[in-house]
């Protein structure tokens, strides 16, 4: 039976939205939607499109999402924790960048390397560092060790 003007044709416009995948993922005929099939995991492969971390970006290929608030905090975590004399093992490390970034905006941008490192240069540095010690009192007051 032919489609009608007024209905959608979702794979077409799955394919207009989301160009980077091949197949749209959520149609019903789609063997992703097959919860025993074996293929690639839906927001596994979205999420390798859509997010890059910035040591695995790939300057040729182009832009790249990624949180500029997480780099930052990644950035200057490390002297925060060693300014309040705090325990310095991974897990404490983690303990703060987690805390701090709970408490702090998401600031995604998309856009190449050059870009990026601007992004994070024009975030508001009182505040992530504010953010950031009172992670490092918590964590040093609270520690999971």
């Amino acid at each position: 039976m032919a489609k009608s003007k007024k209905e959608l044709d979702k794979d077409m416009m799955f394919q207009k939205i989301m160009p980077a995948l091949s197949e749209n993922p959520f149609s019903a005929g789609n063997a992703l939607m097959n919860i025993n099939s074996k293929s690639p995991d839906v927001p596994a492969v979205l999420g390798s499109k859509l997010f890059a971390r910035r040591k695995d970006f790939d300057p040729g290929v182009g832009a790249a999402t990624v949180n500029a608030m997480e780099e930052y905090v990644l950035r200057h975590a490390d002297s925060v924790i060693q300014r309040f004399k705090l325990c310095r093992c991974d897990r404490c490390r983690r303990d703060v960048a987690a805390y701090a970034l709970n408490n702090l905006p998401p600031k995604y941008v998309e856009a190449t390397a050059e870009e990026i490192s601007k992004a994070i240069d024009e975030i508001p540095q009182s505040e992530v560092l504010g953010v950031l010690v009172k992670a490092a009192l918590y964590v040093r007051s609270n520690p999971n060790h």
